[in-house]
């Protein structure tokens, strides 16, 4: 019904009040048109509503909770759609099959991990340190930006605790990140305490 509607539009203009000939619209949704919006959240409710049906197919074994707890099917938030199920082939076969479907009708491609999502890297078997380069990069073109300004020891104390140790947080709250990697960020700041010199690092005191 919303098709018919947007793709059979047609406008007219009006030059010195008078209406010129009727033409159609041919350039489809723009980016911000306020139909999107509903669009998305009713293409969403869809998948959700099919991803929920699957716990009633004889074929699919759902990731089970504790005992009296609803059963999980997916987790969304926002464009982002995890799905759950249990280890079984019949069920990994009918997933595979709807994830075909979508990605033939969307144009949807595979992805191999590491995928990030929401900030955070989403990785399969052991974590390695080059998951979290990104958090270890922004800390670093950070301080870059401060290199060149005249910054007392107190001034760079403050910049530490109020900015530099807050950018992991959110990466903190949800992941569990390598001894290594902490070390190199404690590097970072301690580097940026103390400061460099034409003959490299300076001493640390600390």
């Amino acid at each position: 019904m919303i098709w018919r509607l947007v793709s059979n539009v047609w406008f007219s203009v009006l030059v010195n009040g008078t209406p010129l000939r009727f033409f159609k619209s041919s350039r489809g949704l723009r980016l911000r048109d306020p139909i999107l919006l509903a669009l998305f959240v009713i293409g969403a409710e869809m998948l959700s509503r099919a991803l929920n049906a699957l716990d009633s197919q004889r074929q699919f074994t759902s990731f089970r909770v504790p005992p009296r707890c609803p059963v999980v099917t997916h987790l969304a938030y926002a464009d982002d759609v995890i799905i759950f199920s249990r280890r079984v082939r019949s069920s990994l076969i009918l997933l595979k099959k709807k994830a075909a479907a979508i990605g033939q009708i969307l144009g949807f491609q595979k992805q191999a991990f590491l995928v990030r999502y929401l900030g955070c890297p989403l990785y399969v078997r052991r974590q390695k340190k080059v998951y979290f380069a990104d958090i270890y990069n922004a800390v670093a073109a950070r301080i870059l930006s401060w290199k060149n300004q005249l910054l007392s020891a107190g001034g760079r104390v403050v910049l530490v605790k109020s900015v530099l140790s807050s950018m992991p947080i959110h990466l903190l709250a949800t992941a569990s990140p390598s001894k290594g990697v902490l070390a190199a960020l404690e590097k970072l700041f301690a580097n940026f305490l103390w400061g460099v010199s034409d003959f490299g690092t300076k001493f640390h005191w600390i």
